[in-house]
């Protein structure tokens, strides 16, 4: 599939220009050690176990970065970093910085079995840890062999390699602060220099680790710097591990632009803490994703404002107009709100910044025009851009694009492409969808797989979840596609209710009254909450697979009572999946349509020897109203063939009935 090359496209409209080369600094820890230079005091980091400022971070990360390098000599090479997100873990990443190699923030509350894929991946010689997860290390670098099955023997588990120089070692933090020292390493680190490997989550399960290097981090990052030289400066919020893209951009944008990061740990202190501890620590400037949003103004009470919160950044998933209706009456109407689009392989693609009290048209919040120094086309399967309006994929052509995939030149060569005559930009297929508006904007309308064909016809995912968000009485929602033996494929809505009388039925109503009939879900599956990715993103690979329970519908279950009535519950229960169907049940709130009606009709002329036309099925649309249009048509057939056989006995001469008699 060929990649258009060439950098065109609509760009920011404002003047801002991003810096030359030649005036970043020339590596993170340099840029970082100016901004200690400048705000020794100023609190850097703030968790629920340590306060720091710029100073005694800086300290932490000398230790670490001394202590490392006592071990192993300077150069690149990645380090695992097996920690919880807290103080250590962040001083620790940027004194692995400071020693002059890059890291990879692995979870350690991931499975032993894809912990080690992702060391076997990275190829590492060293896991850095704190005490409490030493012994985790040490049983992924060297795993206990098996007990005898059946007294057969067994084979020992091989240890990690560890890359080129024998196996991995385990270090704690602990021991580089005993030995290190407070001094900056001042290392000559190459702004070329990889930064980080992060690994993304994906659909096939193997990993794939985006690289970043130095230089292409500072062009994004230090364009935000405020020069916070009155007051304390910005407090920024952090919600997730320093392991994924939004949450290292966080911990890098704050700390090299003089701002302190506040830590609040989803997992251990839960979402219902989370509105008073902003209030409590007064955070001016709240990044997080469109599905955490989501689930943390399904907390709010009405009228709960937030005076403090001077900057809301949103991304990761496309965002609706519902959101912002929701979300605008907890802010300040001077509050600003970004809807960001960004991805681990380039930070940030385009922006839209505009202030809480600011009307918004359309159903979807765009994303607003290209970052700086980004270019951004909308291309067809075939590489060529598309007319505005039209949805396509979204290429990105920059100078701040990841160098690609770790140990994966294959996977990189299908994402990234050098742009012809421009040597210091770079293309990234994102297979995210997107279009121009009118007005020149971007709007994201989902990942690729998020377009699909249901019943002929291309139906976009979003547009679905957009208008189920819309409703009052859902909180949260998420539509996917799921195979289907009888069509393309079967949507299927996953809701959380705002009210406990929510009812498929009443679901189905209120999305027929501005979608098409095919763009209706077959099926709604009720639950408490949504699950969530790490990132907090939803995690749609984890959504239940519908079960065949009757759904909740406006009408009582009502058995069947005759024959005939029994026959075709089953009957529809089969062609529809589900263990059981009312006679009062109906048939497009029980997930039907017009493929699936016409499997009942073909049926039902097999079973009862009675032709119903299909918009017959649709008039009757419980299997009561079937089974009395079934009884009715075979009594007008059995009336019909007497009446009939009359007549063509009446027409006989007496000899030919004395004939036919006889026989």
């Amino acid at each position: 599939m060929p990649l258009s090359a060439t950098p065109t496209g609509l760009v920011d409209p404002s003047p801002f220009q991003l810096p030359t080369y030649s005036t970043l600094p020339r590596s993170i820890p340099a840029c970082f050690e100016g901004i200690v230079q400048t705000y020794p005091d100023r609190l850097a980091l703030v968790t629920d176990t340590t306060t720091w400022t710029y100073a005694e971070l800086n300290r932490q990360a000398n230790r670490v970065a001394h202590g490392l390098l006592a071990l192993a000599s300077a150069g690149s090479e990645p380090v695992a970093l097996l920690m919880d997100t807290d103080a250590p873990m962040m001083g620790a990443l940027m004194g692995v910085l400071k020693a002059g190699k890059f890291f990879a923030v692995l979870d350690p509350a991931a499975p032993d079995a894809r912990l080690r894929v992702l060391l076997d991946d990275l190829q590492t010689r060293w896991i850095m840890v704190d005490r409490l997860h030493e012994e985790q290390a040490r049983r992924l670098v060297d795993p206990p062999i098996p007990p005898p099955a059946g007294g057969a023997a067994v084979s020992p588990i091989p240890p990690l390699a560890g890359g080129d120089e024998g196996g991995i070692q385990v270090v704690t933090v602990e021991s580089l602060l005993a030995t290190g020292r407070d001094d900056n390493s001042n290392l000559d680190i190459n702004p070329d220099a990889l930064l980080a490997i992060i690994y993304t989550s994906g659909s096939t399960g193997e990993p794939k680790g985006v690289m970043r290097t130095q230089r292409t981090m500072l062009l994004r990052l230090l364009p935000t710097q405020d020069n916070p030289d009155q007051g304390e400066g910005p407090r920024v919020s952090l919600f997730t591990s320093l392991g994924f893209g939004m949450g290292l951009n966080s911990y890098l944008r704050a700390l090299l632009n003089g701002r302190t990061l506040f830590y609040f740990d989803l997992k251990q202190q839960g979402l219902a803490a989370l509105p008073a501890w902003l209030v409590r620590h007064r955070i001016t400037y709240m990044r997080v994703n469109v599905s955490l949003l989501r689930q943390f103004l399904a907390l709010l009470e009405p009228g709960q404002v937030f005076p403090a919160l001077e900057f809301v950044q949103i991304a990761g998933e496309p965002l609706y107009r519902s959101d912002i209706d929701r979300l605008r009456p907890h802010l300040a109407p001077t509050c600003l709100i970004r809807n960001g689009y960004g991805a681990s392989e380039i930070p940030s693609i385009a922006n839209y910044n505009f202030p809480a009290s600011t009307p918004l048209t359309g159903d979807m919040v765009p994303v607003g025009y290209p970052a700086p120094g980004v270019t951004v086309q909308i291309v067809d399967e075939q590489g060529e851009p598309v007319e505005p309006g039209q949805v396509g994929e979204i290429v990105a052509i920059a100078p701040i694009v990841s160098p690609g995939y770790w140990r994966k030149p294959g996977l990189t060569d299908t994402h990234f492409a050098p742009v012809p005559g421009a040597p210091d930009l770079r293309l990234y297929r994102s297979g995210d969808l997107g279009r121009w508006r009118a007005d020149g904007m971007l709007e994201f309308v989902g990942r690729a797989d998020s377009l699909v064909k249901i019943r002929g016809y291309r139906v976009g995912l979003p547009i679905i979840e957009s208008t189920l968000l819309g409703l009052p009485s859902v909180k949260q929602a998420a539509v996917v596609a799921l195979p289907d033996p009888n069509s393309d494929s079967r949507l299927v809505a996953y809701v959380v209710p705002a009210e406990p009388w929510v009812t498929a039925t009443a679901l189905r109503a209120a999305l027929a009254q501005t979608l098409p009939d095919y763009m209706l879900p077959s099926t709604f599956v009720l639950l408490d909450t949504l699950p969530l990715t790490d990132t907090g993103k939803v995690d749609r690979q984890h959504l239940p697979m519908p079960s065949r329970n009757r759904p909740s519908l406006a009408v009582p279950f009502a058995p069947p009572t005759t024959a005939v009535e029994r026959a075709l519950s089953d009957l529809w229960a089969d062609v529809l999946s589900l263990d059981e169907v009312g006679v009062r049940d109906p048939f497009l709130d029980l997930g039907g349509d017009s493929l699936l009606a016409a499997q009942v009709v073909a049926h039902t002329r097999h079973l009862f020897e009675v032709d119903i036309p299909l918009r017959d099925l649709f008039q009757a649309a419980t299997v009561a109203d079937m089974a009395g249009l079934i009884e009715q048509r075979q009594a007008t057939s059995v009336d019909g063939r007497v009446r009939r056989l009359v007549e063509e006995v009446e027409r006989l001469t007496d000899a030919e009935a004395e004939q036919l008699a006889a026989r």
